[in-house]
């Protein structure tokens, strides 16, 4: 009968992004920030996961195609967040830093991206 749910808190800023990823994956979901007054998720990172009673093998990729919604989601964010922190530099004359920094951001993740 189903009547059960997890909620997945996802990193700050992506939840919104994870969903969207999702539904175009096929993959429908119950809104990002829906277990908040009003939807509103101040943090944009609580996910409300309720599947209702799929067969076993359509759970198991729904969930697969969901965890690569994540880290697609959190790659996106940690790219933004290198892109504002280049942007800042060089609006501020320094030298920018390596373009490796966002691989080493990504390696330090470490068995997220596993």
């Amino acid at each position: 009968r189903g009547g059960y749910f997890i909620s997945f808190d996802a990193p700050e800023g992506t939840a919104k992004r994870i969903v969207s990823l999702a539904k175009d994956a096929g993959v429908t979901m119950t809104g990002a920030g829906a277990t908040y007054p009003y939807k509103n998720d101040p943090e944009d990172s609580n996910i409300r996961i309720a599947p209702t009673l799929p067969p076993l093998e359509e759970l198991d990729q729904a969930m697969k195609e969901f965890v690569t919604c994540v880290k697609l989601a959190a790659v996106e964010k940690l790219r933004i967040k290198q892109a504002e922190k280049v942007a800042g530099k060089q609006a501020q004359g320094k030298t920018l830093e390596s373009p490796l920094l966002l691989l080493k951001g990504l390696a330090s993740c470490g068995s997220f991206f596993a």
